[in-house]
């Protein structure tokens, strides 16, 4: 019985929009999706297989969306480039630091019904995005050989509903599938589909700001027979 070291994962996002006209928008998101870390301490035998993991993704993603303003229902789409640094340190059978880094594009598609003053509908996909990563494998004893990989961002489905209680707040309710049997960890063995599902609130404070706070469970993708010392992911909670 090992235990990783204990940490708390980050995840800065900031938007921007615009609206162009009557029925056009635009928007900018960026934000740090899918940080990944793992860390064992040298007294843990695991450390004998891998020391640590790390990635680090940091995705741009513009849209652009239209209105239809009688009956109230936005259609949206985007395209998005996410640019990632991966590191890891193990014993294979000699230390090893392996630094790699770069990106790939997906894209995403969206609507949003308000269905009423106080009820919304909505809809999201985001595409799975293949990371082209290259970089060196930093060998003791025997220097640096180039080194490569093309691990996947799964694709995500999200259905969500608004509603309007009372004058000035708004809870949501989402529905999340991510396709992680997209991914293969190291030993070329793949993960499993997950449900995740996330509650969020917002406080119009007054006409200019709006606070929120939410919560997210999200299922491990790591099968019982897979798990391995790289990434021996469990269910995850986030709160924002």
């Amino acid at each position: 019985s090992e235990e990783a070291r204990t940490q708390v994962l980050v995840a800065p996002h900031i938007y921007f929009s615009q609206q162009l006209d009557n029925n056009w928008y635009f928007g900018m998101g960026i934000n740090a999706s899918y940080p990944l870390s793992v860390q064992w301490a040298p007294s843990d035998a695991l450390s004998n297989i891998i020391q640590e993991n790390n990635m680090l993704p940091l995705t741009i993603n513009p849209n652009i969306a239209y209105k239809f303003q009688d009956i109230g229902l936005s259609i949206g789409a985007g395209v998005s480039y996410t640019y990632a640094f991966t590191s890891a340190e193990f014993l294979n059978p000699a230390y090893t630091r392996v630094e790699m880094d770069g990106g790939g594009f997906g894209y995403n598609l969206g609507f949003k019904w308000e269905a009423t003053d106080f009820l919304t509908l909505a809809a999201t996909y985001r595409s799975k995005v293949t990371l082209d990563l290259s970089g060196d494998a930093h060998i003791q004893g025997m220097g640096s050989i180039p080194y490569n990989q093309k691990p996947n961002l799964p694709a995500m489905y999200v259905v969500g509903i608004a509603y309007k209680p009372v004058k000035d707040w708004t809870i949501e309710v989402d529905v999340a599938r991510t396709e992680f049997s997209s991914y293969k960890n190291f030993a070329g063995q793949k993960w499993e589909n997950t449900w995740g599902y996330r509650f969020g609130a917002q406080y119009a404070l007054n006409n200019n700001w709006d606070l929120r706070f939410g919560y997210a469970f999200e299922e491990t993708p790591v099968p019982d027979a897979v798990v391995t010392a790289d990434l021996p992911d469990g269910d995850n909670q986030t709160f924002s």
